[in-house]
C-alpha cells in the first residue's frame, strides 16, 4: 500500500508543480516594517529547593566487603542555593520587500553560587544516617541518592524564529526555521520551564527546517502549490545529572524528516461549491542513541475536501481521506515493543474523514468545527476567534495529528507556511506597544499552557489537543488567560493533560508596575521515570503541578529598571509509592534583577 500511496503523491505532486508555471498577477509591493524588543537583564535568585527534590527518597547503600547493597527510604532536608543569571531576551520582526519572519525568545546563562556537591550534603544530613559517607572509601563503602552534579555555569535557551523569503512573488517561497530549547527528559511535573537552572536531566533541542515550494494562483482564487520540507532535531544531553546516566554519551535519538506535499483548492471556479486536494509523503527517521531503539516512520496521507456556501456567512465543510502509515523498530526494541509497532500501523492505518460547518458573522468572528474520524478515534478539528474589541481577543482550536515527539517540537514553531502569514498579518494589525507581548505569545514553543510539550519524548504518537486563549490590552492593564488540554497517545501508553495559566500586568504609575502568574497543570497517565530509583521507574502517577509569581517593577530611567519577584511550585502526586521516590516536592524563590532595555 505505501508504494502505491506514493505513486500518487509524486502524481499529485507534478500536477501542482505544473500550475506553478502559469500566468499569474503581480503582487502590490510590501512596506519595510520592522519591531524590535531586546532586554538585558542580570539578577540573583535565591531557592529554598534549587533542585526541586521531595523530602523523602530511596537511598543506596554498598558495602563490597561483605558484600551488600541496602536500598533505605530515608528523609532528607532539600537544599538551598543561590543562582545569579545573565538572561537576554527580547524579539525581532522583520517586514520588507522579498521577507518577513521574526526572531525572538531568550538566552539564560547562569551559575550556582553555593556549590553543588549534592551527593555530600543528602548523605551527610539525611535520617536514619547513612553508614558510609557519598564518596567510596578504602573498602569501596558508599551511601548514595543516585544524583550526580550538574554544571555549575549552564545555559538555558528558549528561542525561535521563522521566516518566509519571496523569491519570486505568486511563484517560489522559501519557508525556515530555527529553534533552540531545553525540555525535562524524565518529570511529568512539567512546570521545569519555570526553574531556573533546570531539575536535572533535561535534553536541549536544536533543530531547523526549511521548506521551498511554488505557489500558483489564478483567476477566481484558485491556488495550487508544491512543497518540500527537509527538518532535523539534534538533541544534546548536557545536563543528565542522575547515576545511571554515567558512561551514556547520548540517550536521545536525533530525528530528520523529509516531507514533500502538494495542494490545490479551486477557490471561487465553481461558484459556491470549493474543492481541495492534497498529499503528503513523510519520511522520519529517529536514531543517534546509545540506549533507545532506532525508529523509522513513513506517512502517505491524501485527503479530497470540498465546502458548499449557503450564505456569505455559513458553509458546510466536507473531508475523505486514507492514511498509509508504516512503523519500523531497530531490534534493540524487543519483541513486546516490535508488538507494539505492528498493533498501532493496523490502527493509524485507514480510511477517514470528518463533516462540520464554517460561520463567519463578521470580520471579528470566525468559527469553523468538523467531527469525524482518524487513526482510529474521534477526531476533531476546529478554530475559532473572536474579538469584542479592538483591545481584547479570545481564540481557541481543537486538532487531532499523527507525529514524533521529536519532529512536534519544530512544528509547534508557528512560523510555517501560511501560518507564518496570518501570524505576521495579526501583529502588524495591532500598534507597536503591544506588538511585542504579541510576538512573544506566537513563538512559544508549543503552547504556554501545555505541559507535555515541556518534557522531551521520542518515537511516534497520535497527539489531542485543545487550546483556549485570551488577551486583552486595557490601556494600563494586559491580561493573558489561556486553557488547554492535550493527550499523547501511543499504544496503551496514554499521557494528557489539563492545564490554564492566567497574566496579568498593571501599570500603577509611570514607573511603577505590579505582575501576577498562576499556572495549574494536572497529568494523568504517563510514565514517571527515575532512573537512579528501580521501585519506581515507569510508574503511572497523577500529578497537579501549581506555580505562582507576584513581581514588581520599578522604572529607574528611560531605558533601566529594577525588578523584584517571589515564586513559590507546589506538586502533589496522588497514588505516590509508600516506599522508595516521592514525587512531592516544593520550593519558594526569590528573584532580584536589573533590567535594561534596548
Amino acid at each position: 500500500m505505501g508504494g502505491r500511496g506514493s505513486l500518487i503523491g509524486i502524481g499529485c505532486a507534478v500536477a501542482a508543480l505544473g500550475l506553478a508555471f502559469a500566468q499569474t498577477a503581480p503582487v502590490p509591493a510590501t512596506p519595510p516594517q520592522s519591531i524590535t524588543a531586546y532586554d538585558m537583564t542580570a539578577g540573583l535568585t535565591w531557592s529554598d529547593n534549587y533542585r526541586r527534590l521531595p523530602e523523602r527518597r530511596l537511598r543506596t547503600d554498598i558495602d563490597p566487603t561483605v558484600p551488600s547493597v541496602a536500598q533505605v527510604t530515608a528523609d532528607i532536608d532539600p537544599p538551598s542555593n543561590t543562582i545569579a543569571t545573565v538572561t537576554l531576551s527580547g524579539t525581532t520582526l522583520v517586514r520588507r520587500p522579498g521577507i518577513e519572519g521574526y526572531l525572538g525568545g531568550d538566552l539564560l546563562i547562569g551559575g550556582y553560587l553555593e556549590g553543588t556537591d549534592l551527593e555530600a550534603d543528602l548523605v551527610g544530613t539525611s535520617s536514619p544516617a547513612a553508614p558510609f559517607g557519598a564518596t567510596p572509601d578504602a573498602q569501596g563503602r558508599v551511601s548514595s541518592f543516585g544524583f550526580g552534579d550538574p554544571d555549575e555555569v549552564f545555559i538555558e535557551p528558549n528561542l525561535a524564529g521563522a521566516a518566509t523569503l519571496r523569491l519570486k512573488d505568486n511563484r517560489l517561497y522559501v519557508d525556515g526555521s530555527v529553534l533552540a530549547t531545553q525540555q525535562s527528559l524524565n518529570q511529568s511535573s512539567l512546570l521545569a520551564q519555570e526553574s531556573i537552572g533546570g531539575t536535572g536531566d533535561e535534553v536541549t533541542l536544536l533543530g531547523a527546517s526549511i521548506s521551498p515550494y511554488l505557489v500558483w494562483r489564478g483567476d477566481q482564487d484558485i491556488r495550487g502549490e508544491f512543497r518540500v520540507t527537509g527538518s532535523s532535531v539534534v538533541t544534546l544531553d548536557d545536563q543528565l545529572t542522575s547515576a545511571e546516566f554515567e558512561g551514556v554519551d547520548k540517550y536521545t535519538n536525533d530525528s530528520h524528516a523529509i516531507v514533500v506535499t502538494s495542494a490545490i483548492d479551486s477557490g471561487n471556479r465553481f461558484g459556491k461549491l470549493r474543492v481541495g486536494a492534497q498529499s503528503r509523503y513523510r519520511a522520519i527517521d529517529e536514531q543517534g542513541s546509545d540506549v533507545l531503539a532506532e525508529v523509522e516512520t513513513r506517512e502517505f496521507s491524501t485527503e479530497l475536501n470540498w465546502a458548499i456556501q449557503f450564505s456569505q456567512k455559513v458553509e458546510a465543510i466536507f473531508a475523505v481521506g486514507y492514511d498509509d502509515i508504516t512503523l519500523t523498530a531497530s531490534d534493540t526494541a524487543g519483541a513486546a515493543d516490535q508488538a507494539v509497532f505492528a498493533d498501532e500501523e493496523d490502527r493509524l492505518t485507514g480510511g477517514f474523514y470528518r463533516a462540520g460547518f464554517a460561520y463567519r458573522p463578521s470580520e471579528r468572528t470566525r468559527v469553523s468545527f468538523a467531527i469525524g474520524e482518524r487513526f482510529g478515534e474521534t477526531d476533531i478539528r476546529s478554530e475559532w476567534e473572536w474579538r469584542p474589541t479592538a483591545r481584547m481577543t479570545l481564540s481557541g482550536r481543537a486538532s487531532r495529528q499523527f507525529d514524533t515527539g521529536a519532529q512536534n517540537s519544530v512544528g509547534a514553531l508557528s512560523g510555517i507556511g501560511l501560518t507564518n502569514e496570518a501570524t505576521l498579518a495579526q501583529i502588524r494589525s495591532l500598534r507597536s506597544a503591544f506588538a511585542s507581548s504579541l510576538i512573544d505569545q506566537a513563538i512559544v514553543i508549543g503552547e504556554a499552557v501545555s505541559s507535555l510539550s515541556d518534557r522531551f519524548a521520542t518515537g511516534p504518537f497520535t497527539i489531542d489537543e485543545v487550546v483556549f486563549n485570551l488577551s486583552g490590552d486595557f490601556r494600563r492593564t494586559d491580561l493573558l488567560f489561556g486553557m488547554s488540554f492535550i493527550r499523547r497517545t501511543f499504544g496503551e501508553d496514554v499521557e494528557q493533560a489539563l492545564s490554564a495559566r492566567f497574566e496579568a500586568e498593571r501599570a500603577l504609575s509611570r514607573k511603577l508596575t505590579m505582575s501576577a502568574e498562576a499556572a495549574v497543570t494536572r497529568t494523568e497517565g504517563g510514565e514517571v521515570v527515575v532512573l537512579s530509583d528501580p521501585l519506581t521507574v515507569a510508574a503511572r502517577e497523577d500529578e497537579l503541578a501549581q506555580y505562582y509569581r507576584l513581581g514588581v517593577n520599578s522604572r529607574l530611567g528611560r531605558s533601566l529598571s529594577a525588578q523584584l519577584d517571589v515564586a513559590h511550585t507546589v506538586n502533589d502526586v496522588e497514588g505516590a509509592p509508600v516506599t522508595g521516590t516521592s514525587f512531592d516536592y516544593q520550593e519558594t524563590a526569590i528573584t532580584a534583577a536589573m533590567r535594561w532595555s534596548f
